[in-house]
């Protein structure tokens, strides 16, 4: 099991490839059954690859895109909670 400050750095790790577009790292840090359940507009399924494609193309268009962590918390078991600037 991971400490609760393991967690929080594999949360931020998230945000950095997300902003990024790291392609990569999503596919590391998200499970291969993944599924989105708050679909992106323009997002055609709700699966990993479908996720990531579109984080790709955003980050293309937006490439100036940052997730800023202002606050963040370890919840119960592996749950990260992040109050977010982006």
């Amino acid at each position: 099991m991971s400490s609760a400050e393991e967690n929080k750095a594999i949360v931020r790790r998230f945000f950095q490839a997300h902003a990024k577009g790291d392609q990569d790292t999503l596919r590391e840090l998200l499970a291969p059954d993944f599924v989105d359940h708050r679909p992106l507009p323009g997002q055609e399924d709700p699966d990993r690859e479908s996720y990531i494609q579109f984080v790709a193309e955003r980050s293309v268009a937006l490439s100036d895109v940052r997730f800023i962590v202002e606050d963040q918390m370890a919840a119960e078991d592996d749950k990260v909670v992040s109050r977010l600037t982006i």
